[in-house]
């Protein structure tokens, strides 16, 4: 069995807890599946805090 290290988390991990990347040369991401699906999750939420600012932004400005 393949052992990774991931580069996000330092963490040493088998190969199937990383996503396919046909981009890198062992064919897979270098950040685990783990770590990924945190960082997609914190970015999705910043895009809705910033989507959400910008609406009630636009609000306060038509009631004025």
């Amino acid at each position: 069995m393949k052992v990774i290290t991931c580069v996000k988390c330092k963490q040493k991990n088998p190969a199937s807890h990383f996503n396919k990347s046909h981009k890198k040369n062992n064919g897979l991401q270098s950040w685990c599946k783990k770590c990924t699906a945190k960082a997609v999750h914190e970015l999705r939420h910043e895009q809705r805090k910033t989507k959400i600012q910008a609406e009630c932004e636009k609000i306060m400005e038509a009631c004025e």
